[in-house]
């Protein structure tokens, strides 16, 4: 099933858009501001971003401008009152993948929401595991064979990235790229103390899984005999 963020502020809109694309059998998350767009995408995979332009907090556009900095791929749709030719293609160029003006049929969206989704080459998997370790993206939720990891955000998505490239040794700036993508001005000490406390939870809770440290090269996620 294909999981959608919507970050829409207009209730009547978002309402509308989720209930449609749940009725055609996908997972809808709404979100109303930037911040708790933020929030989700660091905790979450998605299938595709639809994201309003004017939102509470900042632009859409700017959102999606600093996603495509992170080297992200998930298709987006900008929906915006704007319809002159020179926001669409500001739209674009901050690296949309397609543009529907407001106000807009339900059909049409749709449409296009089907179109972005058969771009990508397969479903993410919600679910995996690495060793003693199973995480679930969907709930948000770690565990250590039958011990819950009480995780915070950004433990969570931190312990998400680095099982997910297991063979890689990940320097601090690669970690602080993706995994606080959203906090440019985030200090090295911040993603040592949250490696830290991550490793301990997972020493505590008796995984075999380590954190690995590299003097001035980085951290390796490995599977101690």
């Amino acid at each position: 099933m294909p999981k959608i963020l919507l970050v829409e502020d207009d209730i009547a809109v978002s309402g509308m858009v989720a209930d449609g694309l749940q009725a055609q059998r996908h997972a809808v998350d709404v979100v109303g501001t930037i911040q708790h767009a933020q929030e989700h995408l660091q905790s979450f995979t998605y299938d595709l971003l639809i994201l309003d332009w004017e939102l509470p907090d900042g632009s859409g556009v700017e959102l999606c401008t600093q996603y495509r900095k992170q080297r992200e791929t998930t298709p987006i749709l900008m929906l915006t009152g704007k319809s002159s030719i020179n926001d669409k293609l500001q739209g674009l160029d901050s690296g949309a993948d397609d543009y529907l003006t407001k106000p807009f049929s339900l059909i049409e969206l749709t449409a296009r929401v089907r179109a972005l989704l058969r771009r990508l080459p397969n479903q993410t998997d919600e679910s995996t595991s690495f060793a003693d370790i199973a995480l679930d993206r969907t709930s948000r939720k770690a565990a250590v064979g039958t011990n819950d990891l009480k995780l915070s955000p950004r433990e969570f998505a931190l312990l998400a990235f680095l099982i997910s490239h297991t063979e890689d040794l990940l320097s601090q700036d690669h970690l602080r790229n993706k995994v606080w993508w959203d906090e440019p001005d985030v200090t090295r000490n911040t993603v040592n103390a949250t490696v830290a406390r991550l490793r301990k939870k997972l020493e505590d809770a008796g995984s075999r899984v380590s954190i690995n440290a590299v003097i001035r090269e980085g951290f390796k996620i490995e599977v101690e005999p």
